[in-house]
């Protein structure tokens, strides 16, 4: 009797971890956490997360990465463009990000940014470029990006939509990089 019972327990606890393995598999992460020992300046960052894999102009290409930073109090998000394209981001140049309450984050670059091959780490053949958005950064928390513009120069500009599993990935990681911002670091 008893040992029926235990198998049964087994089973279900087995297709449990199943089921949730996944949602663990794709959780938010700090990547790093430390205290720099010459400035002694906090310094942190979430995970390198994919973004909008699937963008439908193979002229430019739509693969992106981004994370979360904090470098002693100040905060900026990193995007990583994959691109098909040698495009350029020019000092101050806009990056918006529609949310889906109707606001929109308006964030810029911190400096010019030309895309170069092999220029992000993720392939020697890649074109890519890597642009450091300063701004608002904590408005990530009232609403989840629905979309995403890149201004290139002053009058050009690419549309990303980003699907509702990219977008709470967003959320998240921004939820757990502002937590741990304001709970300390590690010394």
């Amino acid at each position: 009797m008893y040992k029926i019972e235990y198998c049964k327990m087994k089973k279900r606890l087995i297709v449990a971890v199943l089921v949730l393995l996944p949602m663990f598999a794709q959780a938010q992460k700090i990547d790093k956490d430390y205290y720099d020992q010459f400035t002694v300046k906090r310094v942190m960052y979430t995970k390198l997360e994919k973004l909008n894999w699937k963008y439908k102009n193979p002229r430019i290409g739509g693969k992106m990465q981004y994370r979360f930073i904090l470098n002693d109090d100040y905060q900026y998000m990193v995007l990583h463009w994959t691109t098909n394209s040698f495009l350029e981001v020019v000092q101050n140049a806009t990056v918006q990000f529609k949310l889906d309450n109707g606001h929109v984050i308006t964030l810029k670059n911190e400096k010019h940014t030309p895309a170069t091959q092999g220029g992000i780490g993720t392939s020697k053949k890649d074109i890519g470029l890597t642009i450091n958005l300063l701004g608002d950064i904590p408005k990530f928390a009232t609403a989840h990006v629905t979309a995403i513009r890149i201004y290139t120069t002053a009058d050009m500009f690419y549309d990303f939509e980003i699907d509702w599993k990219d977008s709470q990935k967003i959320h998240k990681a921004y939820m757990l990089f502002s937590r741990e911002a304001y709970v300390g670091g590690r010394r």
